[in-house]
Order: C-alpha cells, then sequence, then structure tokens
C-alpha cells in the first residue's frame, strides 16, 4: 500500500511540474517577439520562426499536457479577460493535483 501511494505522489509530483514548466514556457513565449505560436507555426528558409528552443519546449509540453487538460477544457470553456483567454482548465487541474498529493502525503 505504502508503494502504490508513493508511487501516485510521485505521478502527481511529475504532473505538477510539467504544468508549472508549460506555464513559464508559455509566458515566456508569449512575451518573446515572434514565439507566439498558431496550431501550425510559419517555416521560413531557416526553419521555424522565432525562437526555437522556447518553441520546442512549448510544443513539447502542450504535447505532455493536452491530454490531462483537454477533458477539463471541454466542462470548463476558457475565461474572456479583454482581448485574452485565461486557461481555467490548467489552473483547476493544477489545483486539483495539489489537494491530492495533500491528501496522498496525509495517508
Amino acid at each position: 500500500m505504502v508503494v502504490i501511494v508513493g508511487l501516485a505522489g510521485f505521478v502527481l509530483l511529475v504532473v505538477e511540474i510539467l504544468l508549472v514548466v508549460r506555464t513559464v514556457l508559455d509566458l515566456v513565449g508569449e512575451l518573446t517577439p515572434g514565439g507566439g505560436f498558431a496550431i501550425a507555426p510559419r517555416r521560413t528558409g531557416r526553419g521555424r520562426r522565432g525562437n526555437n528552443w522556447v518553441l520546442a519546449g512549448r510544443l513539447s509540453m502542450h504535447a505532455l499536457t493536452e491530454p490531462v487538460l483537454k477533458p477539463v477544457r471541454r466542462v470548463v470553456p476558457p475565461l474572456r479577460v479583454g482581448s485574452k483567454l485565461v486557461d481555467l482548465a490548467l489552473i483547476l487541474v493544477f489545483v486539483a493535483v495539489l489537494l491530492l498529493r495533500t491528501v496522498l502525503v496525509g495517508l
């Protein structure tokens, strides 16, 4: 039982870290000139537009975290604040992971 709880706690920790890294890379990508990306990033003669490491990191983090966020996003749509959208699914999943880890550590 202790091994299963420990393993579940570790998996939740990894998910938590991935969500934080996704948030940081999204923020860096949006603040970097040309760092934002659409579904299909534009290509130039020299490869992808913008900062390559930021773009590669953002795409890989989205690939890893989307399977967790997509079902929540179907139920809770993004919140419109002016011309921007706030992804509530990311916030809700992060809080849920924190709560689950807190409960598992208490066992």
